[in-house]
């Protein structure tokens, strides 16, 4: 099975519903979102909550561009400069559904930034805020507090 990739407008979409709006224009389609638990309850907060996977096996890419004409839907991702849609394996979009393990942070933990412009800089975890941190850094100016993704970093 391969999957096209449909881009939502909006992270507070509900899955349930944008499935149901694409399934208006593609009655047959089978459509999943990584957005929605078990129970079928959407979690918003999930990295791919703006994103629906459509079942593109048989569907050509004229039936699949349909889905672009829900209300919900930003496009249907292509190959760069065209309109042929762009499809997933199986394996692909399992792999894109499992969960990463994010870096473990506390405030007062020491850390360096390992990735971006502050690469190598060193400070301390001042707030924690989900996915990203704030960082006290002392510069030669002064303190500075920088929010940073959480796996930009590495605890020392």
């Amino acid at each position: 099975m391969r999957w096209a990739i449909i881009h939502l407008y909006d992270t507070g979409t509900d899955p349930n519903e944008a499935i149901r709006s694409v399934q208006r224009y593609l009655p047959s389609a089978q459509c999943r979102s990584f957005a929605l638990a078990e129970d079928g309850v959407p979690i918003p907060s999930h990295p791919l909550s703006t994103y629906l996977f459509l079942a593109a096996d048989p569907l050509s890419d004229k039936e699949i561009l349909r889905a672009e004409k829900s209300s919900f839907v930003h496009r249907v991702l292509c190959h760069p400069g065209t309109r042929v849609v762009y499809r997933l394996t199986d394996r692909e979009v399992k792999r894109m559904g499992e969960p990463t393990k994010m870096p473990t942070v506390h405030v007062g933990d020491r850390v360096r930034f390992d990735s971006g412009p502050f690469s190598s800089l060193e400070g301390t975890v001042s707030k924690v805020l989900g996915h990203t941190v704030k960082v006290r850094v002392t510069l030669r100016v002064g303190d500075a507090e920088i929010n940073v993704r959480v796996k930009d970093v590495v605890r020392l």
